[in-house]
């Protein structure tokens, strides 16, 4: 009997709880919940980040709108102040001119008030979207914060799972440097085509892998010793477990 086989066997059957341990904890590492939340927290904000910018551009359209038409309205009202000078000032007595300054008058007053009412229309649009802008604004560092958090949670959930691999690692080194290259070739093959069980545990005449009675002859060579035995339908490594 080759008890030295019957070890390694049992080191295989240790190995694959730790490799199953391990794939665990790699799955959890990659679909961890907070991952999913800093996820869509990062996304929101880039969307709202994109949405002030625009926000602000349009912002500095309507303030430099807002100039240039109180410009405009500074040099209509300078314009109607001399012609009113002019009328009432006593400097214009014919009244052919009296009659075209009296027109030019009163198509500029027309002007200046739909100028004065065009401002008064743009100053209440900058102060609504001054007002949203310092909304989202708050909610965007809201969500920062939140983001941070998050991250935080994300890095400590991370660090765990990491130092948890770490310490398998090292655990899966030591059970491994008793398996033959050989067999821990096969192992490592069969790890891979059979769904991550590649040793399977024998309970009375039943394989743990595909659940197939085993022939007797099968069982006898488990009780034996000494050789690798492997199913003739899963083709699995067997390992008789102690009751």
């Amino acid at each position: 009997m080759n008890k030295n086989m019957n070890r390694e066997i049992e080191c295989l059957f240790n190995l694959q709880r730790l490799d199953k341990r391990r794939a665990e904890l790699e799955h959890k590492l990659r679909s961890l919940p907070v991952a999913a939340e800093v996820r869509e927290i990062a996304g929101t904000i880039s969307r709202d980040e994109a949405v002030i910018r625009e926000m602000v551009g349009e912002l500095a359209a309507m303030k430099k709108g807002q100039k240039e038409k109180e410009w405009e309205l500074a040099e209509i009202t300078k314009n109607q102040a001399a012609i009113q000078k002019k009328l009432y000032g006593g400097e214009v007595t014919n009244p052919r001119e009296i009659g075209g300054l009296e027109v030019k008058l009163n198509n500029i007053e027309i002007c200046k008030r739909k100028l004065e009412d065009d401002l008064v229309g743009l100053m209440e649009r900058i102060e609504a979207t001054e007002e949203t802008l310092k909304q989202k604004t708050e909610m965007l560092a809201e969500k920062r914060r939140l983001l941070e958090s998050l991250e935080s949670d994300l890095r400590g959930q991370e660090g765990e799972i990491r130092d948890e691999l770490a310490a398998l690692a090292v655990q899966r080194e030591a059970v491994a440097s008793e398996v033959t290259g050989g067999l821990l070739a096969i192992y490592e093959q069969l790890l891979r085509s059979k769904g991550g069980l590649a040793v399977a545990g024998v309970r009375g005449d039943i394989c743990g892998g595909c659940h197939v009675a085993l022939p007797t002859f099968v069982i006898m060579q488990l009780k034996a010793g000494g050789r690798v035995v492997r199913c003739e339908n899963c083709g699995r490594i067997l390992f008789r477990q102690r009751a």
